[in-house]
């Protein structure tokens, strides 16, 4: 079913009066002395009921925006430099995926794995989720990777239903995974207790709108799919019926807070607010305080606030206002050459 959205360019007077202060916060390497104001990935973690934002550089930037503590936490150079595509938090490990291979910190210990030391299919490593038995899920290109009680299974267009190595992203949920390729639909693993069933997604065979997916969020019963020229696509999990929404065409980074409200970003568009199926807010640096038009990845905490990582910065956005976020800017600044681990003497813990 194809529908249509009505789409609201919401402006915002610009000026930080108190109350603009506390809906808008945004973070940068001229405010926080943060390495980087690219930001690609980054994940959030609850942490004695603060929230603490991870983001991976040449190592890793530890926020707890509660306390006001910036962190940079050097991977000794077991992490190598590379481009960062995604980023998980799973129990106490930290997983990120990039060009060199998949990298977990467990708050002691970097491990990166490789062709060359495990039976990961490849360096680059997009995309990373963990099913209901603990098992690891990882999209690479080529071919998709199982990693489950220290063993290693791939998959590729060679053994089994894959039609394209070419993977971009992953999610699970319950006894299903759902993989995104490059231009080639999706496929949806359905484990049962007796077998591993397979179903592939394209343009040709369903309502698929495009075959480049960019982001997966399942939310029971809909997944919700961001494409890369195709907009938002919904799928119901109960009846396998389908809705496409076309406007904007680029998605990426879907989020969804407690009101149903999905949340995503715009390589070029900034931040969009999608409601009810029906009414599509868009966010940008010409009609509100976001400093990029690039929103390149999109999360809700527990407090509803949005976070976005962009271009030009870390925003966290609370449209009643954020919540659990101190207000006083005075990020402590930690040299690069610091090396700072969780067993500690922490001074910051006094």
């Amino acid at each position: 079913m194809k529908s249509f959205i009505l789409l609201i360019s919401f402006f915002i007077c610009v000026n930080f009066t108190d109350s603009q202060a506390q809906q808008w916060k945004i973070y940068n390497s001229g405010n926080t002395g943060m390495p980087i104001d690219i930001i690609v990935p980054f994940e959030l973690e609850r942490d004695s009921n603060c929230t603490i934002a991870w983001i991976p550089t040449n190592g890793l930037i530890r926020f707890n925006f509660q306390r006001n503590q910036f962190v940079r936490f050097d991977s000794n150079a077991n992490y190598p430099l590379a481009s960062p595509y995604s980023m998980v938090v799973n129990g106490q490990d930290k997983w990120i995926c990039h060009s060199k291979g998949l990298t977990k910190f467990d708050n002691f210990t970097w491990t990166t794995y490789t062709p060359q030391n495990s039976g990961i299919a490849s360096n680059a490593v997009l995309d990373i989720t963990f099913d209901s038995e603990g098992a690891a899920w990882i999209a690479c290109v080529p071919g998709l990777s199982k990693f489950y009680n220290g063993n290693w299974k791939t998959y590729n267009t060679g053994n089994s239903p894959l039609i394209n190595n070419r993977l971009e992203t992953i999610s699970s949920f319950g006894n299903e995974i759902w993989i995104g390729t490059f231009s080639s639909g999706l496929a949806r693993i359905i484990k049962t207790p007796t077998d591993t069933l397979w179903k592939i997604y394209t343009s040709s065979n369903s309502p698929l709108t495009y075959n480049w997916t960019d982001d997966i969020l399942i939310k029971y019963p809909i997944v919700y799919i961001g494409l890369s020229g195709g907009g938002l696509n919904k799928f119901n999990l109960i009846d396998s019926s389908w809705r496409a929404y076309f406007n904007p065409g680029f998605l990426q980074g879907l989020a969804i807070d407690t009101n149903g409200n999905i949340w995503f970003g715009s390589p070029g568009g900034g931040l969009y607010k999608f409601t009810k199926d029906t009414t599509l807010v868009n966010f940008n640096p010409s009609n509100s305080p976001m400093p990029s038009y690039s929103a390149n990845c999109v999360k809700v905490d527990v407090h509803q606030n949005v976070w976005v990582g962009t271009n030009n910065g870390l925003v966290i956005y609370n449209e009643n206002g954020i919540v659990g976020i101190d207000d006083n800017n005075t990020i402590i600044n930690i040299p690069e050459d610091f090396k700072l681990y969780q067993n500690y003497p922490n001074p910051f813990n006094s």
